[in-house]
């Protein structure tokens, strides 16, 4: 008998890419002072370089945008909407992590 845990899964509907991805065991906040615990331990004694901010920023803001871009078949009004943010500051973000709206 296989004792081994399966990690739950779920399918995603095909505008997000189709496919199936692993459900997340904690939330997000959760996972993301994990990563930044073991981020943060892989200095050892040191601290990671400066602009940690804008790094983190970064690494989270342009899947968000991406995610939302894709959910909403492209459309920025709606993505905007869905992010809770003007239409001409999704703009904005996108040209800063060099996203193109137009590829969803």
């Amino acid at each position: 008998m296989d004792n081994a845990r399966k990690t739950p899964e779920i399918t995603l509907p095909l505008h997000l890419g189709g496919g199936k991805v692993a459900v997340p065991e904690q939330g997000l906040a959760d996972a993301m002072e994990a990563h930044l615990l073991y981020y943060f331990a892989v200095f050892g004694e040191s601290l990671p370089p400066d602009g940690l901010w804008e790094q983190i920023l970064s690494e989270v803001e342009k899947p968000l945008l991406k995610v939302a871009l894709r959910a909403v078949g492209g459309n920025r009004i709606k993505a905007a909407k869905l992010l809770g943010i003007n239409r001409n500051t999704l703009r904005q973000k996108c040209l800063n992590r060099q996203i193109d709206p137009n590829n969803f």
